[in-house]
């Protein structure tokens, strides 16, 4: 679970350093402004929660960047995070899954 956010706060700190990295490394080239990323805060606990979505209220780094999602790792499914009827993920999302017609669609960090 996210907990009280640390591990978020980690994850938005890597990425804008990446984008806005001049150093080129073949292994970890920098990100383009242009790529848009959302990340899901996953918790339990309903005062973490709180906590969270205030964090994601306050901070102008969690702003439209971080969906907290109150519920336990265990029982999450897709259609927690995008709503039934939503298609803008396919397949194993949560697990990582990086193929689609042999391509990566994106990254997929998981942290348990």
């Amino acid at each position: 679970g996210a907990g009280r956010g640390p591990l978020v706060t980690a994850c938005l700190d890597a990425i804008a350093n990446r984008q806005q990295s001049s150093n080129v490394n073949i292994h970890q080239p920098p990100i383009p402004p242009s790529v848009t990323f959302q990340i899901f805060a996953v918790e339990k606990n309903p005062s973490a929660v709180v906590f969270l979505k205030s964090t994601a209220q306050q901070d102008p780094k969690w702003q439209n960047r971080v969906t907290v999602v109150h519920s336990d790792m265990r029982s999450l499914t897709l259609e927690k995070l995008f709503g039934a009827s939503s298609t803008a993920m396919d397949g194993d999302v949560l697990g990582g899954t990086r193929r689609s017609f042999g391509q990566p669609l994106g990254r997929a960090v998981d942290i348990v």
